[in-house]
């Protein structure tokens, strides 16, 4: 049985072990995009100088519009709690049907706007290096049609890969000295057995991480195909009273409601009136927000769904982007995932040594 186990272990890994080291290694650049980006672009999270009256989002909107002929073509404005850190106005269009990345995002430009002088200190666009490693990790720099699902099939393959691997190396007596044995590295090896070692040690002690961010890339895959439950919606209902200051009157519901540290505006598209408020009480973790349906031409709140009024298969899902970044374990969840993709390319790289310049006489 293992045998076969064996020549399907190695298969899998011949057919999907490029495509894994790509993943890996992106990911590992992923994991610490705010803490990279803190360092190499700044003035995206800190303002030089800060004043006394902040300007109408409307305005800021408006005036960036006019001065970098965006009409209709922004999607997302995100506000900061902090008084030091800058808006962001998101300019975003995608084209599915294209079979490249560059042709797939038609168009992405994200402004940093000084929300007291009104002045753009920051823009990035879709060649920024941290959008291109995105591409990388989910698309491979495809389409959404081919990229998608040559990540979506190497990351099953990968999955089920880990599984077989941890049948393999199993010891036949299933006792808890056996298994401590196996997972230490013996004295005086050959560089064979210790590439051998190498790959069965380090696929077990980090298999737990590799089988959560496997299980949840193959759920952001999967998402298509699943029917959510539609969510239960609170029979709240606010009205603002001015739309001309209506991103500033949510602003003050939030903050008089909630202890949030970001707030998403999803903006209307065009020729409809809704948008979309997102209300995130923390900074590392995104599940737990809470989500208002506006409508523009009335100024009416219309839908207001909590965390806890979702159905358990919306909080799963929700909590599915979470997982995958940082384990649900903040900033030792975030390093567990960097190590981990290291150890993703360390399985592949060690595996194929093993398999294609060593023979294993022994078991």
């Amino acid at each position: 049985m293992k045998r076969i186990a064996k020549k399907i272990h190695l298969w899998i890994g011949v057919f999907s072990g490029i495509i894994i080291i790509i993943l890996g290694i992106s990911g590992c650049f992923y994991a610490y995009k705010s803490d990279l980006e803190k360092l190499i672009y700044p003035k995206k999270y800190y303002l030089d100088s800060i004043g006394r009256t902040k300007i109408p989002i409307t305005q800021l909107k408006t005036k960036l519009e006019r001065d970098y002929n965006l009409k209709g073509k922004l999607t997302r404005i995100i506000v900061h709690r902090s008084d030091s850190m800058p808006y962001s106005f998101i300019a975003s269009e995608i084209d599915k049907k294209a079979c490249h990345y560059w042709a797939y995002q038609k168009m992405y430009y994200g402004f940093y706007v000084n929300p007291y002088t009104a002045e753009v200190v920051c823009i990035e666009d879709k060649n920024d290096f941290f959008k291109l490693v995105l591409a990388v990790h989910r698309r491979l720099l495809l389409g959404e049609r081919i990229g998608t699902n040559v990540v979506g099939i190497c990351t099953v393959l990968f999955f089920i890969n880990l599984i077989i691997g941890v049948f393999i190396w199993l010891p036949r007596r299933f006792k808890l000295k056996f298994i401590i044995k196996k997972l230490k590295f013996n004295k005086f090896l050959k560089f064979n057995r210790f590439v051998y070692e190498l790959h069965t040690i380090m696929g077990v002690v980090f298999l737990v991480p590799l089988l959560i961010i496997s299980l949840t890339g193959i759920v952001w895959f999967g998402k298509g195909f699943v029917k959510k439950i539609p969510p239960k919606d609170s029979k709240t209902i606010i009205e603002i009273k001015e739309k001309s200051n209506i991103y500033e009157d949510l602003i003050t519901y939030s903050t008089r409601n909630y202890d949030y540290k970001k707030l998403r505006f999803s903006l209307p598209k065009q020729g409809k009136s809704t948008s979309q408020l997102m209300i995130y009480p923390n900074s590392f973790t995104l599940y737990d927000f809470t989500k208002l349906n506006i409508d523009i031409s009335s100024g009416k709140i219309t839908k207001f769904q909590v965390y806890k009024d979702k159905s358990v298969v919306d909080k799963l899902l929700g909590m599915n982007y979470d997982l995958h970044t940082n384990l649900l374990l903040s900033r030792f969840g975030q390093f567990l995932v960097f190590v981990s993709g290291l150890i993703a390319l360390v399985l592949v790289v060690s595996g194929f040594c093993f398999s294609t310049f060593f023979k294993e006489r022994n078991n």
